[in-house]
């Protein structure tokens, strides 16, 4: 005969069960990148979408240290120390380097975790990909950059036909004093 002690114990290991399951199942459920470090980062979990977005397939890549993806170290060391002094960071850029080594540019956003005693056991990191809007921010910088080029070579031309119009002006202005005084002195001339 079962007691009710074992009782409460089966059904608080069947409820511990489904609670894992529901987080196995959410986890691979997340739609972005995300990640699991430790506090010495160390890479312990990751998502489905991390796996194929990184290309590394889940036995390669937990256990290594986050400089993997993040080769730029003191910025990532910087970011998780943010993390830790405040909690969380959102939405800074990155470059992450996949398995094959293409450079993709992200923002990466991380929170603390904590355990059961509210002490710090490591940090979740999600990414996202901005590389489509970094494309479209270069395009639409080297169109700017065109378009002040073309605006600087308009302005000078503007400006030499200006000191051309003005220095056309002055000598006209000038000719017209000459013949003025040319006829002033022909119309003495004349009457004497």
């Amino acid at each position: 005969m079962i007691t009710k002690k074992e009782e409460v114990k089966k059904i608080n290991n069947k409820e511990l069960k489904n609670l894992e399951g529901y987080i196995k199942d959410f986890w691979k459920f997340l739609p972005i990148p995300v990640c699991f470090v430790n506090p010495f980062n160390t890479i312990l979990n990751i998502t489905g979408k991390f796996e194929k977005f990184s290309g590394y397939k889940e036995t390669e890549i937990i256990g290594e240290n986050l400089s993997t993806v993040f080769p730029a170290q003191g910025f990532i060391l910087e970011v998780l120390a943010d993390t830790r002094e405040n909690g969380v960071v959102d939405k800074k850029e990155a470059i992450f380097i996949t398995k094959d080594k293409k450079e993709i540019y992200v923002t990466i956003s991380t929170s603390q975790r904590k355990d059961e005693e509210d002490s710090f056991s490591g940090y979740f990191l999600s990414i996202s990909d901005v590389s489509e809007s970094k494309t479209f921010q270069k395009k639409l910088e080297e169109e700017v950059k065109g378009k002040t080029e073309e605006l600087q070579r308009k302005v000078s031309e503007l400006e030499k036909f200006q000191k051309f119009s003005v220095g056309r002006e002055v000598k006209m202005r000038e000719l017209k004093k000459k013949i003025g005084r040319l006829e002033e002195r022909s119309g003495t001339a004349s009457s004497e």
